[in-house]
Parts: structure tokens; C-alpha cells; sequence
């Protein structure tokens, strides 16, 4: 069997995917920034403490634990942060993908599946369905260093530094692994169900957009049925680009409405003027990993919230 490095293992995404892997029979080897081994790791994952940035001490590891693929899921995340340092983002974001790739390179990895986003996609246009052939126009600087990272690996493969990729561009992920004895709140939607507890208000961004309740419509999908998709790629021999989503939009106000359901709990909603040119309504399309892997979201909105209910903590 495989073995299998995930980097930014202690994260949300990786955290959820060391689980499926490890259900599925794989060896899974992790690695984070800090030296200090996460909490809820599965039984049996190997963790150590390197930079991402570091591309010695990164072929190192993966040469003494022969590893065959590398899940790249180290990164500055969060929007804000890479608007308030770029320099920060793209040294993290992009030139820590470059040094995984070239750790690869060294230790002989051959496989990588790479942590993409839908915001490389144009967002132009205010009832938008995104395909993996859409124009790739990122907006925020999260998002170009994303696409910037995305080139990168893409070149490795055809200058056969690598045998195989498989970027993901992921929707909007929610939701929490049932085996979390708890969980703190990261997505709107957690803030949403939050705000049933501590009676903080919600802000949204317009209520005049073109969808059913003027709110705006997204993409959103269970952390779940993402790690699943990830799983899928071990088994996919050909490299390629694949949005990974439920394919339908759902607007904030449904949110709302479905968490004050399971919560039984009232949500005072404060509403905005837009935000600029916003778009009223983005799917992003997963029939490409549905048709070529018949990949299939299992995990409605009603269990994912559910499921935050249960577990999140303020």
C-alpha cells in the first residue's frame, strides 16, 4: 500500500483527509508548521514540524518515509490575511508549493494533489456556472497565488519532474468530521449557527441580488464528500484539473433559514449595501470528476448542519 504525506495535515482539510486515507487502508505521514504534534490526529500518522518553504528537510522526509504521493494542502488560507501580506501569501502559497516540488523532484515523488480554489475562475457576470474550462482570472491575491501555484505544477509535470498531478478547485467546504469531539467555527455557516447561541447578528452583503431571496447564492459543500473526492485521486492515472462542489447554489438566507431550523433558535440578520459587482449566483461544475471517477456528494446541508450544531463550540 501507498504512502501517502499530507502537508498542512493539522488543518481542516488535511485533518479530514488523513481520516479517509487512513480508512481507506493507506499509511498516512503529515507535516505542519509548528513542531507541536496536532490534536484528533488519526492512530498511527507520523507528524513532523517543517516549513513548507524548506525544500531540504521536505525531501528528507519524504525519502525516509518513501512516499508515493504528496497532498499539498499547506497555505495562508484565509482572504483577508493574503490582501493584508501579499508578500507573506505568495512566499507561503506559491514558493511553498515550488519547494514541495522540488522536494519531489529530489526524493522521487512521483504523485501530488494540490488544494485549488474556485477563486482562480473569472468571476464576471452575475449568474455564473464555472467549469474547469472556464477563464482563470483571480480577482484577490489568495486567489492568484493559488493559480500562480496551480502553473507551477502543471510545468512540472510537463518538463516530467513529476509523473502525475491532480489539481482540485474546491467550492465553498463546510461542515465537520464526526469524529471531532468538537469544533470551532471557520465558515459563514458555522458563524451562522454560532450566532443561534450567542444572539450576535449576521450581516450579508445586498438584499436585492437576482436569486430567489435576493440574498447571494453560492456553492457549498460538505468537508466529507471533499475529503472523499481527494481519496479518489490515488486511483486516477491520468493528471488533470477537477472542480470539486455539489454542483447547485444555495443562498445565504436558505442558510440561515436552515440553521434557525436545526437550532431552533432565531438569527437577527442585518443587511448591507453590495458589495460592488458581486455576482447573484456561482456553481461551480463537478461533472468532469463526476463523469471520469463517478464521484457523488452524499452529505446534504441538512446533515452537514446538523452535524456543526453538534459539535461547534464557541
Amino acid at each position: 500500500m501507498e504512502t501517502v504525506c499530507i502537508t498542512g495535515i493539522g488543518g481542516y482539510l488535511g485533518l479530514a483527509t488523513a481520516y479517509k486515507l487512513v480508512e481507506a487502508g493507506y499509511t498516512v505521514v503529515g507535516i505542519g508548521s509548528s513542531s507541536q504534534e496536532p490534536e484528533s490526529l488519526p492512530a498511527g500518522v507520523v507528524f513532523a514540524g517543517i516549513d513548507i518553504r524548506d525544500e531540504i528537510a521536505l525531501a528528507v522526509f519524504f525519502t525516509e518515509h518513501k512516499v508515493t504521493s504528496v497532498y499539498h494542502f499547506a497555505a495562508i488560507k484565509y482572504v483577508g490575511k493574503c490582501e493584508s501580506d501579499p508578500e507573506l501569501c505568495y512566499a507561503v502559497n506559491t514558493g511553498g508549493t515550488t519547494a514541495v516540488l522540488q522536494a519531489m523532484e529530489k526524493a522521487r515523488v512521483p504523485h501530488i494533489v494540490y488544494a485549488s480554489t474556485y477563486a482562480v475562475y473569472d468571476w464576471t457576470g452575475d449568474q455564473i456556472i464555472l467549469t474547469e474550462n472556464s477563464p482563470t482570472v483571480p480577482v484577490s491575491v489568495y486567489g492568484k497565488s493559488k493559480l500562480q501555484s496551480e502553473i507551477a505544477i502543471i510545468e512540472a509535470g510537463q518538463e516530467a519532474k513529476i509523473a502525475r498531478y491532480h489539481i482540485l478547485r474546491y467550492g465553498n467546504i463546510v461542515g465537520v468530521m464526526p469524529r471531532l469531539a468538537q469544533y470551532t467555527a471557520q465558515s459563514f455557516l458555522d458563524k451562522m449557527i454560532l450566532a443561534t447561541r450567542t444572539g450576535d447578528s449576521i450581516t450579508l452583503n445586498g438584499g436585492d441580488h437576482n436569486t430567489i431571496d435576493g440574498s447571494v447564492a453560492r456553492d457549498f459543500i460538505d468537508i466529507q464528500d471533499v475529503a472523499q473526492a481527494n481519496v479518489l485521486m490515488l486511483n486516477n492515472s491520468q493528471s488533470g484539473v477537477y472542480n470539486v462542489s455539489s454542483g447547485t447554489a444555495t443562498t445565504l438566507k436558505q442558510l440561515i433559514a436552515l440553521s434557525e431550523h436545526i437550532s431552533g433558535k432565531s438569527i437577527t440578520v442585518v443587511v448591507n449595501p453590495k458589495a460592488g459587482n458581486e455576482p447573484a449566483s456561482i456553481i461551480v461544475d463537478h461533472s468532469k470528476l463526476t463523469s471520469e471517477l463517478d464521484f457523488k456528494p452524499q452529505i446534504s446541508l441538512e446533515e452537514t448542519v446538523a452535524t456543526i450544531n453538534e459539535k461547534l463550540v464557541a
